[in-house]
């Protein structure tokens, strides 16, 4: 619990400076993709590239813990069968 509550605060943090930051900034900028070019607002920029990396994190955190869990049901099944062996 305590693990996710340190995880937890730094990212409120993160998003709370984001959205301020977001706030003060009304101005818009062109934004250049490969096929269209598109004006937005800073804010919105500002909140799709941090829900973009929040998600992106996400997805290696869970690919990290199935690699970690697949390893650890490996290697218990390894032991078992030298248990069993000997």
């Amino acid at each position: 619990m305590l693990k996710k509550l340190l995880i937890l605060i730094p990212v409120l943090i993160i998003f709370l400076l984001a959205m301020a930051f977001g706030a003060q900034n009304p101005q818009t900028v062109v934004v250049n993709l490969l096929v269209l070019q598109t004006e937005m607002a800073v804010a919105s920029l500002l909140a799709i590239f941090f829900g973009s990396g929040f998600l992106v994190g996400i997805l290696l955190l869970c690919l990290s813990s199935l690699s970690w869990r697949y390893r650890y049901n490996r290697l218990v099944k390894r032991l078992n069968k030298l248990d069993k062996e000997s």
